[in-house]
């Protein structure tokens, strides 16, 4: 393999490898405003991911204050985590990401709903 063709692979492993890793969850992270429709009521509410060290994390915060999205995960434009409201228990989400749109259902043993939102 001549020289140049060998700096060309190194190129591609050491600088265009790591963008196409990180990118999975770079265009889900940031602020999310959304709508909560349960039972009839509208809930606003707004998801703020995060990465740290590869690990995604985040929060959901209403009018009821602030909470940690609990395990959080993302592949091929599905989002799943779970939230724990001392009034509702633990709330499943499954919501699906499309550009900068998010859509999905939410519930548990109690209720059902769904969830529609666009990115800050």
């Amino acid at each position: 393999m001549t020289r140049v063709a060998t700096l060309c692979i190194i190129f591609l492993f050491v600088f265009v490898t790591p963008t196409v890793a990180a990118s999975e969850h770079d265009s889900i992270l940031g602020d999310w405003d959304c709508e909560v429709y349960v039972d009839g009521q509208i809930y606003p509410v707004t998801f703020s991911l995060n990465e740290t060290d590869g690990t995604l994390s985040g929060s959901a915060t209403s009018d009821m204050g602030t909470t940690e999205l609990e395990a959080p995960k993302y592949s091929e434009g599905k989002l799943t985590f779970k939230i724990y409201i001392a009034e509702a228990g633990t709330i499943d989400f499954d919501l699906t990401i499309s550009g900068r749109e998010m859509k999905g259902t939410l519930g548990n043993y109690d209720f059902q709903g769904t969830v529609t939102g666009t990115k800050k």
